[in-house]
């Protein structure tokens, strides 16, 4: 996908509910198309360069039935970005990382802990560092399920913080 063809893609689906893209050439103006899908609940966008910080804060105004969202590899968003996802009601499952920034999305998750979320999956986290630890450690009352993705760093004692969880799901582990 990219800028040009996503309008036609929403004019022909207008009702789509599922929208799943592996979108390295989809930038701010395709991105922005995705938000005129009113009845979307399940959006996957990794490695979309378009989706940013103003994305992310027009996405919570205009996707408030998202109950699913994969943004791994979305490099562009910072921490500001991050936190509107606390302005989804209905968010339940959360796919962030392999942008080089897992700490600070944890961090801002962390901080604004969208209220529904139940599952959240660390995307090729590669090196994590005890330093992600706490903010998945607040989380972990509401959270059922917590997966990470292509870890290569060794587990360490941190992983003690997070006793509680109902299930770890770790795949593609390099290091123990």
């Amino acid at each position: 996908f990219t800028d040009v063809s996503m309008p036609d893609l929403i004019i022909a689906l207008p009702e789509l509910t599922v929208l799943d893209i592996w979108a390295p050439t989809l930038g701010e103006s395709g991105c922005k198309e995705i938000l005129k899908l009113k009845n979307l609940t399940h959006l996957n966008v990794r490695n979309a360069p378009g989706i940013n910080d103003e994305w992310m804060r027009l996405m919570a105004e205009h996707l408030k039935q998202l109950k699913y969202l994969h943004i791994g590899e979305c490099v562009a968003i910072s921490e500001i970005g991050y936190k509107y996802l606390g302005e989804l009601p209905l968010l339940e499952e959360l796919i962030v990382g392999a942008s080089g920034k897992v700490e600070l999305a944890l961090n801002a998750i962390s901080s604004v802990k969208p209220r529904n979320l139940k599952k959240l999956e660390i995307f090729a986290c590669g090196w994590f560092v005890d330093t992600c630890i706490p903010p998945l450690s607040s989380l972990k009352s509401q959270l059922e399920e917590l997966r990470f993705d292509s870890l290569t760093a060794p587990l360490s004692q941190a992983m003690n913080q997070l006793y509680n969880l109902k299930r770890i799901i770790i795949t593609d582990i390099f290091h123990m």
